[in-house]
């Protein structure tokens, strides 16, 4: 190894200092590229600790780091951490949850130069004197923890980490360091564009968590399926984590079914909060320790549940999303979702929980398709055009910042209504805050309602389409760990031996090898109907594949009736309207089988298609929609939609996504 690329010794020593016994080599070169001034973008999987890449970058700073972390826990708990870690590097919070007097106090210890890190949310960092403090600091280096959440939607969405470009800029500008464990490419590229980072260094770890094995047993009942996690995660808690898995149809599968002396926490993930303390009564009457955890308890229900999943002195925290972020517990042996999640994104983060001590552990997912409607409903974006006008209007003729509660005033909008039209003009830079309140940018109402609409419909396709890879996955033949990581951008060809479809044999029968691919996961693709995307999944053809601008749905005219028809003359007897012979037989019938064949380019691979219940014009028969779901040979065609689809293409395992 050359000289110049020898890392500097002071950095080993600064993680010696800190605990850490050696440094991965991916974490040395992120420390070492913040400390020369570079701004960086780390990506590395949970468990892998990017927490040191900024708090050892900060001992070798000159002047505070500012560390962004979503959760007032999670700080909390690093402030802890490195006391009991360090003498010599000492770190503050500032938070709503502590007095005036001890927030005071923090700040006059950072302008003595006592403190090496302070801990901010975001919504603090938004504030005007908050800024204005910083830049009297001198800050060295501002880190963004959980930066995924940058490119977050939906109802638990906050609109401060929009402002994190420009709370940089306000404090002079220093280096940043965003760190993240799940970001696929568009998430990476939104999060550089939102920080303003400047030739950032993208370090990319593997994803991979091979000590969690992974499974789905699917449902078809919900009564069942409580039943059936309950008696799951009983039997987990009770064998160490590794109880016996079930097929994807229900049944056993070729899971482990024998106790490996582990003991550990389990962790439990719901879809509501209700369903929260529901499943940790139903526990508990199994004789589990079991606590809940949502963001409607009390603090001190919250700080109780935080405390004995630390401690070990609980058995099962069942909990909503609101729980775990940040929290580095190294046994728990397995986490349970009874819902699937609104993401892959978000399922990686909360599986990723289990098995940080190296050991075996299990992600479990209890999966009913019905169950993927609340995340759908989430994942809508349709904000109102007059609500969108009504709000930029008011602050443009407005002679002074306007408060939130002030805007929530206007007649005819609910709060909600407001509250979405002020995030939508936020994100497309419509309108700002300030301490004072809102006001508007430079662009005319027209003009901001008008990207707002846009932003709203490309927000809500790229949410479908996220809530659609959840489905995938849930329902794949194939290795769903390849599944996983292709998803994430990371593209392995073997299977790992540690899911329950390889190790039932699906998945070895569903992989098929072929020749190169022209698109990687990542690129950055056009289709002339449906706009920009990105490409999440490598073809696996033996020709390179193209992008052409048609695909394949089973079919439901609504001005005529199909065919019962045997599966060779299928596609000629759907070309046409049915003859008399044919009235009478019923669309729904498990005899009836249609699929609407129209010309145009075709797509050519398998493409999964979930455009159920959605309107398409068709040559002949102006309207009719599709029907149900399925897997396509390759060279099918399909009728264009009227509207942009909600969920677009998927090749088994992969969404194509706007960017």
């Amino acid at each position: 190894m050359s000289p110049d690329t020898v890392p500097p010794p002071d950095i080993d020593a600064a993680a010696r200092a800190l605990g850490h016994a050696e440094l991965h080599p991916r974490q040395r070169d992120s420390i070492d590229a913040v400390v020369s001034g570079r701004d960086v973008l780390a990506l590395l999987a949970s468990g892998f600790g990017k927490s040191a890449i900024y708090q050892v970058a900060a001992s070798l700073l000159d002047g505070p780091t500012v560390v962004l972390s979503p959760l007032i826990a999670l700080q909390r708990d690093q402030v802890n951490g490195l006391r009991r870690r360090s003498t010599h590097v000492r770190a503050v919070a500032v938070h709503s949850e502590q007095s005036d007097t001890e927030n005071e106090r923090s700040w006059e210890s950072l302008a003595r130069g006592e403190v090496t890190i302070v801990y901010l949310t975001p919504e603090s960092a938004s504030r005007d004197e908050v800024q204005d403090r910083l830049r009297a600091l001198g800050v060295a280096c501002i880190a963004v923890d959980e930066a995924h959440c940058i490119a977050a939607r939906g109802h638990d969405f906050r609109p401060a980490y929009l402002r994190l470009g420009h709370v940089a800029e306000a404090i002079g500008r220093p280096p940043i360091i965003a760190v993240t464990a799940t970001a696929p490419p568009p998430i990476r590229d939104e999060i550089t564009t939102r920080l303003g980072m400047l030739d950032p260094l993208t370090v990319v770890g593997s994803f991979d968590r091979p000590e969690i094995r992974l499974s789905v047993v699917r449902h078809h009942d919900a009564d069942m399926a409580l039943r059936a996690a309950v008696d799951d995660v009983v039997r987990r808690s009770e064998s160490g984590g590794q109880a016996g898995g079930r097929s994807e149809s229900g049944g056993q599968a070729g899971g482990r079914s024998e106790s490996n002396g582990q003991t550990g926490t389990g962790l439990v993930y719901t879809a509501t909060r209700v369903q929260a303390e529901e499943f940790a009564a139903l526990l508990a009457e199994r004789g589990l320790r079991a606590l809940a955890y949502h963001a409607s308890l009390p603090r001190s229900a919250r700080d109780e549940a935080h405390e004995a999943f630390a401690a070990g002195t609980v058995d099962v925290v069942a909990a909503t999303s609101a729980f775990g972020m940040g929290i580095d517990k190294p046994d728990v042996r397995f986490v349970v979702h009874t819902a699937p999640p609104d993401s892959l994104e978000r399922y990686y983060q909360e599986f990723g929980r289990a098995g940080r001590d190296g050991a075996d552990a299990a992600a479990v997912l209890h999966f009913r398709a019905e169950d993927l409607g609340l995340p759908s409903f989430f994942a809508t974006r349709r904000p109102r055009r007059d609500a969108l006008e009504a709000v930029q209007g008011a602050l443009r003729s407005a002679t002074e910042p306007m408060s939130t509660e002030s805007l929530t005033g206007l007649p005819d909008l609910s709060p909600r209504a407001v509250e979405t039209a002020l995030e939508l003009l936020d994100h497309v830079d419509a309108v700002h805050h300030t301490d004072a309140g809102w006001v508007p940018g430079s662009l005319s109402t027209t003009e901001a309602v008008e990207r707002a609409l846009e932003a709203a419909r490309r927000q809500e396709t790229a949410a479908r389409s996220r809530v659609e890879m959840v489905r995938t996955y849930a329902e794949t033949r194939r290795c769903r760990r390849q599944v996983l990581l292709e998803y994430l951008g990371e593209v392995t060809e073997q299977l790992c031996g540690r899911c329950d479809t390889c190790e039932s044999g699906t998945a070895a029968e569903s992989d098929v090898n072929g020749g190169d691919t022209s698109y990687r996961p990542g690129d950055t693709l056009h289709h002339r109907d449906w706009g920009a995307g990105t490409w999440c999944r490598p073809m696996r053809s033996a020709s390179p594949c193209t992008f052409p601008n048609t695909v394949t749905a089973p079919w439901r005219p609504r001005s005529w009736r199909s065919a019962t028809s045997p599966s060779d003359s299928l596609e000629t007897d759907l070309r046409q309207p049915a003859g008399a012979e044919n009235r009478g037989r019923p669309r729904r019938t498990r005899e009836t089988r249609t699929a609407g064949s129209f010309s145009a380019s075709t797509w050519r691979f398998q493409a999964r298609i979930d455009w159920e219940d959605r309107r398409f014009a068709h040559d002949r028969h102006p309207r009719g929609r599709v029907c149900r779901r399925s897997f396509l040979p390759v060279e099918c065609e399909v009728a264009r939609p009227h509207d942009r689809p909600e969920a677009l293409l998927q090749e088994r395992s992969v969404a194509l996504r706007p960017v």
